[in-house]
């Protein structure tokens, strides 16, 4: 990928830890018969997708209406590790997306005990939930699970999606068990508290699954397949089956159960509704509009040019992230997503990406593309 020198002071080269967990994480895809999601290239972080049909009916389940937690004045909004994690959020963010409405910290329900599920000495409990329109993140605290120092949690299966879907290709799903790492500005993984990456006798990376109490986090993550859909207000289902470890292309079973749970999400929007009206220069793709909230971006293009499709690409271009009014970039913002066209005379185009990271829309001045999904310059394009 080419990289313009304005946005990046040299080339960035991924570690060799970072793509030894990618490895690892994609022979697993392949035998677990999922395909991956599009992904943040730079960071290789693991996103596992699949479109599956929903699995056979478990023995516990749980009904969670998100959003009808009981918050009193002195609640401050803490989400869960992995969440926290996963998202990159700061303290601000977090309160202010659960004032609003588009998280929910089920730890501050009253009944928050009673969401929980145990089956065979497993307790498993929804923990924060954020939505917006095109993509949902859900996290769940597993106790009771005795974790070995050096082995990968995991699921031997596990199913999420939208309750009465018509079809197994209405939504895509992928999520793992939160590793205690983040994604710095560069793409490069650190700790949660910052501090570098540590490697074992074996060169490989040490990663802090279990929190100070013990516990685990699965963190699940839900985007639409249709981009005329939307995830606000569904009703979804999470089907969690089998306790045991990964390596590579095995899992070994540690612990039978099916933990089951149905999930109300909230209806708020917080995204941002911008009129860009700027070409990308050398393609013929022009951002009418976006859409953009604190976890996703949606950009409708109108194209004015012939468009030569190719067996790997579309030619759309690619959202690769964001830069702020203060002038801090965000070049790898971009998580999963995809792209397509509209209509086939292939005039109108649409891209949709997550975020590795909580962002405030307010604050973004430019969007960083590259002029197609395989390759290309990068470029910056104003929105203000």
């Amino acid at each position: 990928m080419k990289k313009n020198s304005n946005i990046f002071q040299e080339d960035i080269k991924v570690p060799e830890i970072v793509l030894q967990k990618a490895d690892e994480a994609f022979a697993r895809i392949q035998t677990e018969g999922r395909s991956a999601m599009t992904k943040n290239s730079q960071t290789e972080k693991k996103k596992r997708g699949f479109w599956k049909n929903p699995a056979a009916v478990a023995a516990c389940a749980c009904l969670i209406i998100a959003g009808s937690v009981t918050v009193g004045a002195a609640v401050h909004h803490v989400w869960s590790r992995g969440m926290k994690g996963t998202l990159q959020a700061t303290d601000t963010q977090q309160k202010e997306l659960t004032d609003k409405g588009a998280a929910v910290v089920l730890k501050e329900d009253a009944d928050y005990s009673k969401l929980a599920v145990t089956d065979n000495g497993i307790t498993i409990t929804p923990e924060t939930i954020i939505v917006d329109k095109y993509f949902a993140h859900i996290s769940f605290s597993v106790k009771g699970y005795d974790l070995a120092k050096g082995d990968e949690p995991g699921f031997g299966d596990w199913d999420i999606g939208v309750k009465g879907e018509k079809a197994p290709g209405d939504t895509q799903a992928y999520g793992e068990f939160y590793d205690g790492t983040v994604c710095d500005e560069n793409g490069y993984p650190v700790y949660e508290d910052g501090t570098p990456i540590e490697e074992d006798e074996n060169g490989k990376m040490i990663l802090h699954y279990v929190d100070k109490d013990g516990n685990l986090e699965f963190v699940a993550s839900l985007g639409v397949a249709d981009q005329k859909d939307s995830l606000l207000g569904k009703t979804i289902y999470c089907k969690l089956k089998d306790l045991g470890t990964l390596h590579k292309t095995s899992f070994a079973l540690a612990k039978e159960g099916n933990w089951d749970f149905e999930i109300k999400l909230p209806d708020v929007s917080t995204a941002s509704n911008i009129t860009v009206g700027k070409s990308i220069e050398g393609t013929p793709f022009t951002i009418d509009t976006i859409e953009l909230s604190p976890i996703s971006i949606r950009i409708n293009y109108s194209v004015n040019g012939k468009i030569e499709i190719k067996e790997d690409t579309n030619q759309v271009p690619l959202f690769k992230g964001v830069v702020l009014k203060d002038g801090k970039k965000l070049p790898f913002l971009g998580d999963a997503g995809g792209s397509g066209y509209d209509d086939d005379a292939m005039t109108k185009a649409y891209s949709l990406r997550s975020f590795v990271q909580v962002i405030n829309p307010d604050q973004v001045q430019a969007l960083i593309m590259q002029t197609n999904d395989a390759g290309g310059d990068t470029i910056e394009v104003p929105i203000q």
